[in-house]
């Protein structure tokens, strides 16, 4: 063997490896070209290591960009490489990147497959780490469909593990994801804690990208206090990070935050910049999902504007991409969204079908808010067709309706929705 040839896989490997540290520090475009350059050296000696690693590094530059499609792509090409060498940890981590692109893609059920794959494959060779990342993962769907409960029992379960490993990556995940529960269930005093330990494991590994997440969570805890002014400051600090490092995702995040609150704060116009503002980062990616979620944004600042009719033009085009991004949740959060303005607007022989297309979706995978605003709309249109024309059992069925879900608890974790239904209720006593 030639000395050319010996030293060829270290080339590779360094490659590999230098593309690595570009994507972590954020810089995908450096990361993409020598990762890409390994690829075609591996190609040409057969090293199918190198190319199993390779194209495993090319899932976390698809997945800081948010191309899935590619993420899932090159998750199965690597995953095919590690099979043909019966490499298990390679498999396991792959399983994993699958799991996370289907997640992504709004495929829960996929991605849970995926997961669990991963996790009782870890199980089996003793990978630690893995089994932690894949729990905390399952912990991530559990949370975005409503189970938070639940997931916060795999966060736990995660964290526990990362401990015993001293995964100070791992940790800092679980306390960002552990808050992120937290807020969901409106404890925010014992999330900000969680926070701030994880933000003190970024500065001590380094990890910027993560600082700006971290940074983005705790301005979430501070809008749903209504603590504006410091919300802002928290996610321009987030913003100020993801600059730094050049990470387009987070910086469209927090833009989308900032016109957020802009909102809330009644600033109505410069939320309407900012969204603009954002509307130019995800145009820029070809972020689909991000522009449907701008969209919807700026359809909602549309109706707390009172400009009605402005609203569903907006809603429509986050509804096509939805549909055909297949994200289930937000299909529904729109389509709620939309009878809402089509409400205001006396337009209800519209609202009927978008009640018999929620009606049609079924309720897998949708987050329990979403369900019960569903149902609160629905009861909504029977209160303004009871105005119209009165029905003593239709009236009778309301009413009862309606005191289930306050008697219940079903509404507890959700004070906005508590205070539509105790409304509802106010006008069906009234109506006679």
């Amino acid at each position: 063997m030639t000395s050319a040839a010996k030293l060829k896989p270290l080339y590779i490997k360094s490659l590999i490896a230098r593309g690595e540290l570009f994507a972590v520090a954020g810089n995908n475009a450096l990361a993409e070209k020598d990762i890409k350059i390994a690829i075609e050296e591996s190609k040409k000696t057969g090293a199918e290591y190198f190319l199993a690693l390779a194209y495993e590094v090319l899932c976390g530059i698809d997945g800081s960009r948010a191309d899935f499609i590619n993420l899932i792509k090159n998750a199965e090409i690597s995953l095919s490489f590690y099979k043909h060498l019966n490499n298990q940890k390679g498999i396991t981590s792959t399983l994993t990147a699958l799991g996370l692109g289907y997640f992504s893609s709004g495929n829960y059920p996929k991605a849970v497959e995926y997961y669990n794959k991963a996790y009782q494959l870890a199980k089996d060779i003793g990978h630690k780490q893995i089994q932690s990342t894949t729990l905390n993962n399952i912990g991530d769907i559990l949370l975005t469909t409503g189970r938070v409960e639940e997931s916060l029992d795999h966060f736990f379960r995660s964290l526990k593990i990362a401990v015993k490993i001293d995964d100070k990556e791992g940790m800092m995940q679980n306390y960002n994801n552990i808050g992120s529960a937290y807020i969901k269930i409106r404890k925010y005093e014992e999330a900000f804690p969680y926070f701030e330990k994880g933000l003190t494991l970024c500065r001590q590994i380094g990890k910027l990208v993560a600082q700006a997440f971290l940074f983005y969570n705790m301005g979430t805890i501070r809008v749903n206090q209504e603590r504006f002014p410091e919300a802002v400051q928290y996610i321009k600090q987030s913003l100020s990070v993801a600059k730094t490092v050049g990470n387009t995702m987070v910086e469209g995040s927090c833009l989308n935050m900032l016109g957020n609150i802009y909102a809330k704060m009644k600033k109505f116009e410069k939320a309407g910049e900012t969204y603009q503002k954002t509307r130019e980062i995800w145009d820029k990616m070809s972020y689909p999902k991000g522009i449907a979620q701008t969209d919807q944004n700026i359809a909602l600042l549309n109706f707390r504007s009172r400009k009605y009719e402005e609203v569903l033009e907006p809603a429509a085009k986050a509804l096509e991409i939805f549909r055909k991004l297949g994200i289930r949740h937000e299909i529904y959060k729109t389509l709620i969204f939309q009878a809402r303005a089509l409400l205001k607007l006396k337009r209800i022989k519209e609202i009927g079908k978008i009640v018999t297309e929620l009606e049609f979706m079924g309720t897998e995978n949708i987050p329990a808010d979403l369900l019960l605003e569903a149902r609160l709309e629905r009861i909504t249109i029977i209160t303004e067709d009871l105005k119209e024309k009165f029905d003593k059992d239709l009236h009778q069925q309301a009413r009862e309706e309606i005191k289930e879900m306050l008697s219940s608890g079903k509404l507890k974790d959700f004070p906005d929705l508590t205070e539509m239904a105790n409304m509802l209720l106010k006008e069906l006593k009234e109506l006679k």
